[in-house]
């Protein structure tokens, strides 16, 4: 169990240092760059992209997880 708990602390802090430096970074370049409305239907559109992907993905079990977690 704590293989997966320091899985998940990995990913998570990825994703947080990922998303503050898109913010501190990508961020003003982009609104500097293009109309909020356009920016609001690219959000809207990725968002239904990924949607769609999470939807149509299979379920699968990692070995070493599902031994884990029985």
């Amino acid at each position: 169990m704590t293989l997966l708990r320091g899985l998940l602390s990995g990913v998570f802090s990825l994703a947080t240092i990922c998303f503050t430096a898109a913010l501190s970074f990508l961020g003003p370049v982009v609104y500097a760059r293009f109309k909020p409305t356009v920016l609001g239907v690219g959000s809207a559109m990725l968002a239904g992209a990924g949607m769609l992907v999470a939807a149509t993905a299979r379920a699968y079990s990692l070995p070493l997880l599902s031994s884990t977690c029985q």
